[in-house]
């Protein structure tokens, strides 16, 4: 037994017909693979149990997960990393107005899970802005201008389910999100979409 090699046992990757009944779809995995290119089925195959949420990076709303990601440099299913699932659960708190948020802003404030902190955060509708500013003024008063917490620039703004109702918003909405993409320019941070007028 001892000149015995133990051998791992390799995972088994699905092919695209056992991926998808879709023959358009079959065609494109079997085109990701000739290139090299990973996909969310074979990050599936290749991903192995892990400790569930133990670092608070589980991203238990995705249709293709839970990934159950523990580390940096770890990809999910959908492709996201670890701070993408950890930017994504707390605006999930923040666009809800969670009453629960300062327990996502620990990460922003020293935890050592973010490479980075935000440098600004984009509070939708009056609880989210109440909850990160330790304030209870109406949304009217707070929007159009930056707040400083903990280091961070918080621009509140109109909730999208308000501007539902109040469609004549949308433009003091779109004032502030102009600002909030002149300030990313200042800092040297490319916004996704230049502001047009």
């Amino acid at each position: 037994m001892a000149d015995e090699e133990i051998k791992t046992p390799k995972k088994k990757l699905r092919t695209p017909e056992e991926a998808s009944i879709d023959p358009a779809a079959q065609q494109m995995l079997k085109l990701a693979d000739e290139l090299g290119l990973s996909t969310a089925f074979s990050r599936a195959d290749l991903m192995s149990a892990c400790p569930i949420g133990s670092a608070g990076l589980c991203c238990d709303l995705c249709g293709m997960g839970p990934c159950r990601m523990t580390k940096d440099g770890m990809t999910g299913v959908c492709g996201a990393t670890v701070d993408t699932i950890q930017a994504r659960n707390f605006i999930r708190a923040v666009a809800a107005g969670s009453a629960a948020l300062d327990a996502y802003w620990l990460p922003f404030s020293g935890n050592r899970q973010f490479k980075q902190a935000p440098r600004i955060i984009v509070a939708l509708g009056r609880p989210s802005a109440n909850t990160l500013l330790g304030n209870d003024a109406p949304i009217s008063a707070l929007r159009g201008k930056f707040h400083d917490r903990r280091g961070v620039k918080v621009m509140p703004t109109f909730h999208p389910a308000y501007l539902l109702r109040e469609p004549d918003r949308k433009r003091d909405t779109w004032s502030d999100l102009k600002l909030v993409i002149a300030e990313l320019s200042r800092l040297g941070i490319a916004s996704p979409n230049p502001a047009r007028g």
